[in-house]
């Protein structure tokens, strides 16, 4: 009797870790079945070669899906997009790639001038403008700056008979070091790039050339907009503190109470 008791209890135990090993393999199975379903293909990419679902046991297919997860989490920067503070060489690892926004990245890295934030947003604004206004071969950076997005659109345009030219009030060293970085890595934009110091109600542009602005602050993004509108120009902006056209309507609002 003792021994069937300690046979019933053995034979119970080893019941037990049955259960537990078939609730851990059905979860697994769940799992994998929803990783399915949000991946949405009939194949899984991993480390350049395809594979079936339907070849391969659970744990493999799990080991895949957490390869196809892992490289899309690698797509996205660890750093914030949004900070002040200026790209060195030791930001130039972050940037690793082989894409030309890396490429740029890491000229960009070298010049030690420009905070990071700029880089993406004029990246943007020229992917935009590239993407639009292909056909159109002058560029005008009005409140250049640092002139990089007049350095980056030269470099997309693969003819290679694009012009640009910078205004400003003046010519920060910043924009003669990223001229610099630029030009030793693209040597053809040299010619091709032109920075004058001046007002910019003073440009003369043609309905030829296209407009574009990164950061013009307060009434200078105004100013733009005008001028492209007077001579029926192309124009690309990204606004900065904004606030010209408001304090007009407030001060004819104004004007119209005291009549």
């Amino acid at each position: 009797r003792e021994s069937m008791r300690g046979g019933g209890c053995r034979r119970g135990v080893q019941a037990a870790w049955a259960l537990l090993l078939l609730g851990l393999h059905m979860r697994a199975l769940i799992v994998i079945s929803n990783c399915e379903t949000m991946l949405g293909s009939s194949h899984i990419e991993s480390q350049g070669v395809e594979y079936d679902r339907n070849e391969h046991e659970p744990r493999q297919r799990l080991r895949l899906l957490h390869d196809q997860f892992s490289s899309e989490r690698d797509k996205y920067p660890p750093h914030r997009l949004s900070s002040r503070k200026k790209l060195t060489l030791q930001d130039q690892n972050l940037y690793g790639g082989c894409s030309l926004f890396d490429e740029f990245a890491r000229v960009v890295c070298t010049a030690e001038c420009v905070p990071r934030k700029e880089l993406y947003e004029s990246w943007e604004v020229a992917r935009y403008v590239h993407r639009n206004f292909s056909e159109y071969k002058r560029f005008v950076d009005m409140a250049a700056g640092h002139g990089l997005l007049s350095l980056m659109l030269l470099v997309m345009d693969v003819s290679r008979q694009s012009t640009a030219l910078c205004v400003d009030t003046t010519m920060p060293e910043s924009a003669v070091r990223l001229f610099q970085a630029f030009s030793n890595r693209w040597p053809d934009i040299a010619t091709r790039h032109r920075y004058v110091t001046g007002s910019i109600s003073e440009v003369k542009a043609a309905n030829d050339s296209v407009l574009v602005s990164v950061h013009a602050c307060g009434d200078l993004t105004d100013m733009v907009l005008e001028l492209a509108a007077s001579c029926g120009s192309p124009v690309a902006v990204l606004p900065c503190c904004h606030r010209g056209l408001l304090r007009q309507q407030q001060q004819q609002q104004q004007r119209q109470r005291q009549q």
